[in-house]
């Protein structure tokens, strides 16, 4: 009679042909800690534990409930703007909001702010996440594409996909990402851009205009 003998290693099969084998028999490991993971190294494995991710708030509003202004149309390459006394929060001396003037507004208005204006001394190597949803008033069927950017004028650089809002008092949201290199100026205006209009976009303040929020985010 003959019998297949399997080991792994030097450990041989039990009574009902199971092996008992250790981790560090099959791969190479050092003394795992509560909290690694197995990771990739090498031409083998050893164990890797996941950083925290720091993430911090530096600006948001929220909606605020009406507020009175006049109707004034958006144009194309306009900065949407928003209510500045929706602020609800900005971190001190590191983020401001830029006041909606200039030829890239509807209208220039000390209570209204155009952009979110960030220092390279707060936020050097950080990743910046953005997000905001509007919600202009229409007086006409409209399309309106907007997006976020680093930028004021008709000189920008797009940090973000282009959103579509279309129809009176619809709403959506629009998401952006950068990281602050070391190689970029001082400060940076991040700014939610209209890149094309059809029909009518108006800066409101009636209930159409209402349904705004903008949130800032770094990861460290």
């Amino acid at each position: 009679m003959s019998h297949n003998l399997i080991n792994v290693n030097d450990n041989e099969p039990n009574r009902q042909a199971e092996v008992s084998t250790a981790l560090t028999d099959l791969i190479t490991i050092n003394t795992p800690t509560d909290g690694q993971f197995l990771a990739k190294a090498a031409t083998d494995w050893s164990t890797s534990a996941i950083s925290d991710v720091s993430a911090e708030t530096i600006f948001s509003i929220t909606y605020y409930g009406y507020y009175g202004v006049g109707v004034y149309p958006y144009a194309a390459i306009d900065n949407y703007i928003f209510f500045d006394s929706k602020n609800n929060y900005a971190k001190n001396n590191l983020v401001y909001q830029y006041t909606s003037t200039g030829a890239y507004v509807p209208v220039a208005n000390s209570s209204w702010f155009q952009s979110v204006q960030i220092y390279k001394s707060g936020f050097e190597g950080q990743t910046i996440l953005l997000e905001a949803s509007i919600s202009p008033a229409t007086t006409t069927a409209t399309r309106i594409e907007y997006q976020w950017v680093i930028g004021i004028t008709n000189v920008y650089t797009p940090i973000g996909p282009p959103v579509v809002v279309e129809g009176q008092g619809h709403a959506d949201t629009a998401y952006g990402r950068f990281v602050y290199e070391s190689s970029m100026a001082s400060s940076l205006y991040l700014s939610l851009k209209i890149r094309y209009l059809s029909g009518s976009a108006d800066l409101s303040g009636d209930y159409l205009h209402n349904g705004e929020n903008m949130i800032i985010r770094t990861i460290a």
